[in-house]
């Protein structure tokens, strides 16, 4: 059975924190929604999650920084998680490519 789904690629929001708590468990880090939400709240990594308006079926968190070294910021990924049962599905977000820009970035459609 093939889902029609459309997704929202945007920075988790502090009302997400539980279903943020579900996707970081499913990458192996028990944390409840309290904890996620402080986690959140600290605002030293940038995360992005993938809204289909039932539900979160994706998380991609960002470290950033600007090294003396460099002209623009660079980015590190910390974390990375499809939810499970949306994994395998036809109508899943293929990609998370959209601009980036420091810590500013416009919410962006998945690709499906």
């Amino acid at each position: 059975m093939r889902l029609d789904m459309t997704a929202l690629i945007r920075e988790a929001q502090p009302s997400d924190a539980r279903e943020v708590g579900e996707l970081l468990t499913e990458l192996g880090y028990r944390v409840n929604a309290l904890e996620a939400a402080e986690r959140l709240a600290r605002g030293n990594e940038t995360v992005f999650v993938t809204d289909t308006e039932r539900r979160l079926v994706g998380l991609l968190s960002t470290w950033s920084q600007l090294p003396i070294w460099r002209a623009r910021p660079e980015a590190r990924v910390t974390a990375m998680v499809v939810r499970s049962e949306t994994r395998r599905q036809e109508s899943a977000p293929r990609s998370w490519s959209v601009p980036f820009s420091g810590r500013e970035m416009p919410a962006a459609r998945a690709s499906s």
